[in-house]
């Protein structure tokens, strides 16, 4: 919705700068005036408009490539916490069998040794 709101705001900032001086000079040859500040004010809207059409294309995309890094993140991590966790569940089974294994034969050896004795 944000990106929607800012392509409209540039598309009106953009029908706001038509007429700048190098517009009217090429419209209006009889009124202009050719000195150094025109020129370099035509070279000034040059770079502003290619800086306004990366703006532009950041506007567009830019929310959408945060969206997809942010979401992605989250899946990642919650499935790795996810897996760690699963795996102690499953260690700490394995750590109580093989505790429970070792009490049994622990066990047996000590009746096998009363009876011995």
């Amino acid at each position: 919705m944000n990106s929607l709101r800012s392509i409209i705001n540039l598309k009106n900032f953009s029908r706001l700068n038509r007429f700048s001086p190098s517009t009217i000079h090429n419209r209006f040859p009889l009124f202009s005036r050719t000195n150094k500040a025109s020129i370099h004010h035509s070279e000034y809207s040059t770079t502003t408009s290619i800086q306004n059409e990366n703006i532009k294309v950041w506007n567009v995309y830019g929310p959408s490539f945060v969206n997809c890094f942010v979401i992605g993140s989250i899946t990642y991590i919650g499935l790795h916490v996810l897996w760690y966790k699963l795996a102690f569940i499953e260690l700490q089974q394995e750590m109580e069998n093989k505790m429970n294994e070792l009490e049994n034969k622990i066990k047996c050896l000590k009746k096998n040794k009363k009876l011995e004795n």
